[in-house]
């Protein structure tokens, strides 16, 4: 029993030993490392400093767009951010309804004008339908120089300045009277202008001077008559001339459907 107890501590003591060795061997000896310090010299330099942020940029001030029609936008030529310039086509709306609605209004416009001149060269009535209308209504008329006649001698013989318009039914008038037919009623004349809107006719009626400047006859007219011009007529001499075109009366018609196809383009 002895000799089983010494083997068993010689084995123990003997592996601790060997452990001891391996452990020695493997680690050897080690070399000292070397320590290496980086030096510069002291001088100014600046010093950077950084700050980084999130944000985002709004408008000062802001326009809202839009159109004088309503319509889809087809093409839009600016992306958000743009920088856009005045005049600048910046987007196109759909056209094929407005196209739709344009060539609509061009075909409707074309069939009055038809229908127009279709009732203009069909107008007549019939002998006895002339004769019922007579019953109610009478037409008639006097020429330029019988007006300024009428004008020169209702002023001259009752004081009283006629304008063209009431002078042409006070000569109607007259000439019924004198041919007998309108005995038993009496008449009564409105007018329908005031003198001065004709100064040429009024003062070749009376026997003034004719101007290339109205105001200058309507003086005259005043002068003479002693009827005050109306304020708002004498206004007008320090006004702008806002429409200067004349037009015969031959050239009317041609005129007002030039106006119309005017306004038709620009829609």
């Amino acid at each position: 029993m002895k000799k089983k107890k010494i083997s068993s501590v010689w084995i123990i003591v003997g592996a601790v030993v060997a452990i001891a060795i391996i452990a020695w061997l493997l680690s050897g000896t080690k070399k000292d490392e070397t320590v290496n310090f980086t030096t510069e010299a002291v001088a100014p330099a600046n010093i950077e400093n950084s700050v980084t942020a999130t944000g985002s940029i709004e408008a000062v001030q802001t326009v809202t767009v839009g159109t004088q029609v309503s319509g889809i936008v087809d093409k839009l030529y600016v992306d958000y951010n743009s920088v856009v310039k005045k005049g600048q086509v910046i987007a196109t709306l759909d056209r094929s309804n407005l196209i739709s609605q344009l060539n609509t209004a061009k075909a409707q416009y074309a069939e009055a004008v038809a229908q127009y001149n279709s009732a203009e060269s069909d107008v007549s009535v019939s002998a006895d339908e002339l004769k019922t209308l007579r019953q109610e209504f009478e037409g008639g008329w006097i020429d330029d120089d019988e007006t300024k006649a009428v004008i020169n001698h209702v002023y001259n013989d009752f004081g009283y300045l006629l304008d063209p318009h009431t002078a042409v039914a006070y000569g109607v008038g007259m000439n019924r009277h004198r041919q007998g037919l309108d005995e038993g009623r009496h008449t009564v004349i409105m007018a329908t202008a005031h003198p001065y809107k004709f100064p040429p006719v009024i003062c070749e009626a009376l026997a003034l001077r004719q101007s290339d400047d109205p105001f200058d006859m309507l003086a005259d007219i005043s002068s003479v008559t002693g009827i005050a011009l109306p304020k708002p007529l004498a206004d007008l001499k320090n006004k702008p001339v806002r429409f200067s075109d004349s037009i015969d009366k031959e050239d009317m018609k041609k005129a007002v459907l030039s106006f119309v196809d005017a306004i038709a383009a620009k829609h």
